[in-house]
């Protein structure tokens, strides 16, 4: 508390300070004569001894690079990274989308409402980035509309295929070990691009039309299986709606859009940490405070391939039977489907067998006595990004602001830092990104290989992993029917419903195979650690 009133004097007293510079400004001014990054190793280099360690003893040449929290972790011992130079990490989206975006210039702007308009008339759909590069954004002088211009693409660049499934693993951990975990799906659903509108009388997008809908729900433990949140986004300024079933009582709820940053299953987790932010543009009133440099994460150089997946019977029958017994389905299940789907895997082989694309320092041990969650396989690399501060517009949504820290080169959120009514820092998240793309580059994406989550002093930590991912890109299948019939609320209440009257036939729940290849004998307990 008296950080904050020192923090709260100095902004009285110097009109030019912000909370933000608890973050931005770790240590000392900028004094080095010789740029410290270029002393690191470039990934890909394979001689011995090439690794860097950034620890406590040597962090301080790199200082300007740093956000205060991974000072103070490494001064209290509880954080090590592996610091590179650079690596290839460009946004590998798909070839339509990459032209899109080079001819997008001048094409859209942003109207009084805060929506995405049509500037220049055309009868094409909505492609790439409506502003590109980050240069052009860079010469928008006003901060507010600069911001908006850069929340729009990354809207936009993470939903860039049609549909998009996740397999997540949740787990919860306090700053010695882990306590709990989860696991569950995520889908998301762009049912269409606007059409660029053609009459001169016209020119907004529709404010009813839907842009995003998703879906996340709960398979294990055994006791919150099925819990679920559904969301509906619109492209115009038009507030979301989002819907949560809850097992305990059996129903369904429709919720205000500001509860997107309630708690979901347990501290620290929200459904805007899901992607390191998620909210909506027209939501948050935003301007970029500065341009910096800064050590982020990502999973891999380059990209991680894609390929195309049969979604037979025996290798889908765990998603398959998920989703049939949120509907009733059950008897969809037998049929195997003979198309397929894009699928992007884990690139490392976890301890327990599953692959992930990041290992976290509890699932290797590489660094005893330091943070568990800490993401021990990905490259922590310096990137140029823009530091955007979000007010939101609803008084009731749980944090009254928040620091962004988005790459230019990518457009995804590395960062965030929220805050509480009182302007205290109450949370930091932290994603980790992989980059993933078929070979012909005709399908791509960016990944939340892993997002971070974790109150202020890293004693309460969720982290979301993904497992695999997977884009249809218009297979049709009983998978991508079923899953599109989840975003419907009312469905999860029909399965409660049968199952109360006693006529529901939907089969056993089916868990993923053990090491062994056999089902494990109990379910997890929902406290009971590692599964």
């Amino acid at each position: 508390m008296t950080r904050y009133y020192l923090t709260l004097l100095l902004a009285l007293l110097m009109p030019g300070y912000t909370f933000a510079q608890d973050i931005l400004e770790p240590v000392a001014s900028k004094s080095a004569a010789v740029d410290p990054l270029a002393q690191l190793p470039q990934v890909g280099q394979s001689a011995e001894g090439k690794e860097f360690l950034l620890t406590k003893d040597n962090y301080f040449p790199y200082q300007n690079y740093l956000l205060q929290p991974f000072v103070d972790w490494m001064l209290n011992n509880k954080a090590i990274f592996r610091a590179w130079r650079g690596a290839e990490v460009d946004n590998n989206l798909s070839n339509s989308w990459q032209v899109g975006s080079a001819t997008n210039e001048g094409t859209y702007k942003i109207d009084d409402k805060r929506n995405l308009a049509v500037n220049i008339l055309s009868s094409r759909e909505l492609a790439g980035f409506p502003f590109y590069p980050a240069e052009t954004i860079n010469q928008e002088a006003d901060p507010r509309l600069r911001a908006d211009k850069i929340l729009w693409n990354m809207n936009l660049g993470f939903y860039v295929n049609h549909d998009l499934q996740l397999d997540l693993e949740l787990s919860w951990f306090n700053d010695k070990s882990l306590l709990r975990k989860a696991k569950g799906f995520y889908y998301g659903l762009q049912p269409e691009y606007p059409k660029v509108i053609s009459d001169a009388q016209e020119r907004l997008i529709d404010n009813e039309v839907v842009m995003q809908r998703s879906l996340f729900k709960v398979t294990s433990p055994a006791a919150i299986y099925g819990y679920a949140s559904v969301s509906e986004r619109f492209w115009g300024s038009r507030e979301d709606q989002y819907w949560i079933y809850s097992p305990v009582i059996e129903r369904s709820r429709k919720v205000n859009a500001a509860n997107r940053g309630d708690v979901l299953l347990s501290e620290p987790l929200t459904l805007d940490d899901f992607f390191v932010w998620s909210g909506k543009p027209q939501a948050f009133q935003g301007r970029v405070l500065e341009e910096k440099t800064v050590f982020a994460f990502y999973a891999n150089s380059g990209k991680i391939k894609m390929q195309r997946e049969s979604l037979a019977k025996d290798y889908f029958s765990y998603h398959t039977q998920t989703a049939a017994m949120a509907l009733n389905l059950s008897e969809q299940t037998d049929k195997p489907d003979t198309t397929g789907a894009m699928t992007a895997h884990g690139i490392h082989r976890r301890y327990d067998g599953n692959n992930m694309f990041v290992l976290m320092n509890q699932d290797t041990q590489k660094y005893p006595g330091y943070l568990p969650w800490l993401p021990v396989s990905s490259y922590f690399i310096p990137r140029k990004v823009w530091i955007v501060e979000l007010t939101p517009n609803d008084p009731f949504y749980q944090h009254s602001r928040q620091i962004l820290f988005v790459d230019q080169r990518t457009m995804l959120p590395l960062y965030r830092f929220s805050y509480d009514v009182l302007g205290n820092l109450q949370k930091v998240i932290i994603g980790v990104w992989a980059m993933v793309a078929d070979n012909e580059q005709q399908l791509g994406m960016p990944l939340p290989a892993l997002v971070v989550v974790s109150n202020f002093d890293s004693t309460q930590v969720c982290t979301l992993n993904i497992t695999s991912a997977r884009t249809f890109a218009g297979d049709k299948n009983e998978l991508v029917e079923n899953l599109q019939k989840m975003l419907d609320i009312t469905q999860h209440d029909k399965l409660a419903t049968a199952q109360a009257s006693g006529k529901s036939h939907t089969p056993a729940i089916a868990e993923p195979e053990n090491e062994a290849g056999s089902a494990p004998a109990t379910p997890t307990a929902p406290d009971g650690g590692d599964d």
